[in-house]
């Protein structure tokens, strides 16, 4: 293998640099490795033929397509039953909504912990981080990522909405993930699965030996890739467009000199250096002619291990990611979708309700036999109102010489068995009344309903976990790319506020990004109802009301609901019940003021009269006896406004907050902390 302008004897950091490795390969080297690309492109294909025959069946009876049935008479009933096509839709609907629900698509997530870090001594450009800086870095990085996807990368959330309607079929559907210089932006294309090739034998995509992409181009855009240096300047001819067969009237095929081309791009390994071991690398090829057109690295610096004298390992840079709906049961590669689970009973459904039909249409259009005896014109008999047609009869009556078939109509035996064939396939899809809409919620609980909401989704809840978690792989990738693709400032626009990033925000060590769909909720009624639920929590004095209604408004889609609050709101909730537990231990404070109060008075009065008496009549030691109960009265009165003062002292230094003011009518009454 020679390789003009490159010394060989450098690794293979020196092809990372390169638009197109392929302009420093000899002729013969390429072809090679054209011819290699496009056998095992066949062999990936042929490994999963069965499922793609399968698929296309299922996509056929989703997009209802039909074709004229000849049994058992031309032009007989041929309905398709749009069970999977609701199923799908369904699912879009609830899945769609749940991801975008609004501006917020990306939530940061800080690392480790956010209480900051003193500067380091040793180096005086350090300046430390303050607490709560890894925080606002993570919001940061939300707010970009979120913008990046609804604003700056056009495709995605189209793509987004494709990608929910055609998974449920499927079962799969792909999504590329890089960074278009043409563009200049981070870029994530839908791919369907029939575009996209892996050995069935394969686990994940991460371990797969090779990937290819089918994709089209028209010539305009192959001679712009020419000209911008990124692709080879080689004649690929006339694009050959096989005929297929005819499909709802429409045809393709003939001779279109604008037509586009079919290439093939393979995420492979090959050894380019010989040493052994072969590297990561994107071979695009001509689909018809083998041509090798471009080879670029799939792997840069930080996914290179060697030491001092070889490459021990290559990280490959990897730009798919697989969304899966229902797992293959037999540890294939690719997954199930309700073509697969529906559409044997799909298929049923259509056999069941076209043969209703038919008979129906026996039964209305009648038929039988006429005697030779009753001599009619052939042909359709015609009758207007009032109308009586002659007919030549030898003699007697006429109903006899008329027999008619006896058709039974349609069966009810059938009808029954249609109506349990869909009810099993809408249990398959999860399609019921409550999670509909068409439940009636009157005298139904909240719980209730939560209820029955969580028991209709157990087969949408695992799914719809599935696709969360491949939207996060997605948005750690598109983080990557930012991390590696940022210039050191960028603006952006929030709400019409621009907002500066840098590359430098996007540290792995410290933040990473979750979507802000929660997995575990995926309908508004589900939404609604744990809100409702949350609504009996409202006043509390352990439960933050304001929260709550926060809360509620956010699952009604209410926007800038922090605007609804009253402006003058005082304290909130947890001080307000503080204040009305402060408030009942003030009156208790005072009630027992005016019990003591009155104690010491009648006490007072009982002593002032025992000394009257002990005047009189008992002097000596029943005066002591009573001048002691006085004395103690006393005390316990001076004992308890010293307590009184002490509290208002207190509540004095701390600025009297959280206290209560004297009742109306008291001044002297206690202010209580």
């Amino acid at each position: 293998m020679a390789i003009e302008q490159i010394d060989t004897a450098i690794d293979v950091r020196q092809y990372i640099r390169l638009p197109n490795v392929a302009d420093y390969l000899e002729d013969e080297t390429l072809d090679a490795i054209g011819g290699k690309v496009f056998k095992e492109y066949e062999i990936d294909r042929t490994s999963r033929a069965g499922w793609e025959e399968k698929m296309q069946t299922a996509l056929d009876m989703a997009m209802q397509v039909t074709e004229r049935k000849s049994d058992p008479w031309p032009n007989a009933a041929n309905i398709k039953y749009p069970l999977m096509t609701s199923a799908a839709i369904q699912f879009a609907a609830r899945a769609y909504p749940a991801i975008v629900g609004g501006r917020d698509i990306v939530k940061g997530k800080i690392i480790g912990s956010d209480d900051g870090r003193e500067p380091d001594p040793q180096n005086p450009q350090d300046q430390g981080v303050p607490p709560g800086e890894k925080q606002k870095r993570a919001d940061r990085v939300g707010r970009h990522m979120s913008y990046q996807l609804l604003d700056q990368m056009e495709e995605w959330e189209d793509g987004t909405d494709k990608l929910l309607h055609i998974l449920p079929i499927v079962g799969l559907v792909f999504r590329k993930v890089y960074f278009d210089t043409h563009l200049d932006r981070n870029v994530s294309e839908l791919v369907p699965p029939e575009r996209l090739i892996v050995n069935n034998n394969t686990k994940t995509l991460e371990t797969a030996p090779r990937i290819t992409e089918v994709f089209d181009l028209y010539p305009y855009e192959i001679e712009e890739r020419k000209r911008r240096g990124l692709w080879l300047d080689v004649d690929l001819g006339t694009a050959r467009i096989p005929e297929e067969p005819k499909r709802d009237g429409m045809a393709t095929g003939g001779d279109d000199e604008d037509a586009p081309h079919t290439f093939l791009e393979q995420h492979r390994y090959i050894d380019l250096d010989e040493d052994g071991y072969p590297e990561p690398y994107i071979v695009t090829i001509h689909k018809d002619s083998s041509k090798v057109v471009r080879i670029v690295a799939r792997f840069d610096e930080e996914g290179i291990e060697a030491d001092d004298s070889r490459i021990i390992k290559i990280t490959p840079v990897h730009y798919y990611i697989k969304y899966s709906f229902i797992p293959a049961p037999d540890g294939g590669f690719y997954d199930m979708g309700f073509g697969l689970l529906l559409g044997p009973i799909n298929a049923t459904v259509n056999g069941t309700l076209n043969q209703l039909l038919d008979a129906g249409r026996l039964q209305i259009m009648g038929g039988g036999f006429i005697g030779s005896e009753l001599r009619m014109k052939s042909g359709p008999i015609r009758f207007k109102p009032g109308e009586y047609k002659r007919v030549q009869s030898l003699g007697g009556d006429i109903r006899r010489a008329i027999v008619p078939l006896d058709i039974a109509g349609p069966s009810q035996t059938l009808f029954a068995l249609l109506g349990l064939l869909i009810d099993a396939g809408k249990d398959i899809a999860s399609v019921k009344d409550v999670l509909t809409g068409n439940q009636d919620p009157a005298n139904t609980s909240p719980t209730t309903t939560l209820a029955l909401i969580e028991q209709g989704l157990k087969v949408f809840s695992a799914i719809y976990k599935r696709v969360h978690r491949s939207l996060k792989k997605e948005l750690k990738m598109l983080y990557r790319l930012n991390r590696l693709r940022l210039p050191p400032t960028a603006y952006f626009n929030v709400l019409d506020t621009p907002e500066a990033i840098s590359f430098r925000d996007y540290d792995e060590q410290s933040v990473d990004v979750v979507p802000v769909s929660d997995p575990t909720v995926v309908t508004d009624t589900q939404r609604l109802g744990r809100a409702e639920f949350l609504m009996s929590f409202v006043g509390n004095p352990m439960v933050d009301s304001r929260e709550v209604l926060r809360r509620v408004w956010a699952a009604a889609n209410i926007e800038d609901a922090d605007t609804l609050f009253a402006k003058d709101q005082g304290t909130n909730p947890a001080e307000m019940a503080a204040i009305a537990e402060l408030d009942i231990k003030a009156r208790e404070i005072a009630v027992k003021e005016q019990e003591v109060g009155a104690k010491v008075g009648l006490m007072a009065a009982q002593a002032a009269l025992a000394f009257a008496k002990a005047e009189g009549e008992e002097p000596g030691q029943q005066l002591a006896i009573y001048e002691a109960l006085f004395k103690t009265a006393v005390a316990d009165n001076d004992a308890y406004m010293r307590e009184k003062e002490l509290v208002n002292a207190r509540n004095a230094d701390t600025g009297g907050d959280g206290g209560l003011a004297p009742e109306p009518g008291n001044p002297q009454g206690a202010t209580v902390p």
